[in-house]
């Protein structure tokens, strides 16, 4: 019995310990989205070379609110930008075209992070998590994109970020993540239709994910509960 009881002592100061270190907070900012490179996929015929190919290319700004408990962020955020849409059918039309899409977003996001307390009012934390992105409106000059919630996709970021405590529990926060972009389902669907239709002509094609990557940049302002 003595032993149960100094166990049961130990694992209540244990948990004590943790959730001492445990602190809730919660706030709203800005963030930036901008790809490096396209993302999409090629499909290549031997001896012809590409024949077919659709890239995309994100950017945009938006706002975004959060709850934090020091390990683990979760934030909700709308984006506005446009899409950079490029596309090439070289062995049936022999055509290369571009267009720019109206877009906007929205950004369901869980960060893990690590605080590193440099002194009382500054600390700073390397981070990893996923965003997916859920496509809300795709358009062209007004006239909206069919199926453009296929679009939707799945982020993996990474990077770090830093806080300053400047008045009791208020405290600004900035993020800066890498992010690599998953394929989406239109990307995978038409891929997939485009390789089913070359086959039907005869032609043995390979089809390639074009894998996104772009950054995240995040500012807010929090409030310590």
């Amino acid at each position: 019995m003595k032993k149960l009881i100094m166990i049961l002592l130990l694992v209540s100061f244990a948990f004590g310990s943790v959730y001492a270190q445990i602190q809730m907070s919660a706030g709203g900012g800005a963030f930036l989205n901008a790809d490096f490179g396209n993302s999409g996929f090629d499909i290549t015929v031997p001896s012809y070379g590409t024949a077919y190919s659709e890239k995309f290319k994100h950017s945009g700004f938006g706002l975004f609110a959060f709850f934090d408990i020091t390990y683990i962020e979760f934030s909700l955020g709308i984006l506005w930008g446009s899409v950079d849409f490029s596309y090439l059918d070289a062995l049936y039309y022999g055509v290369i075209g571009s267009a720019t899409l109206d877009m906007s977003s929205i950004h369901i996001g869980v960060l893990g992070k690590y605080p590193i307390v440099i002194n009382d009012g500054f600390a700073v934390f390397p981070a990893v998590g996923i965003d997916y992105q859920i496509i809300s409106k795709l358009a062209y000059e007004g006239i909206s994109m069919p199926n453009y919630k296929d679009l939707s996709s799945l982020w993996i970021r990474f990077g770090g970020g830093l806080n300053y405590h400047f008045n009791g529990p208020m405290y600004i926060r900035g993020t800066l993540l890498y992010g690599v972009k998953l394929p989406s389902k239109y990307e995978n669907d038409m891929k997939n239709a485009v390789t089913s239709d070359l086959a039907i002509y005869g032609y043995n094609s390979t089809a390639d994910n074009v894998i996104g990557n772009g950054v995240q940049l995040k500012f807010a302002v929090g409030y310590m509960f």
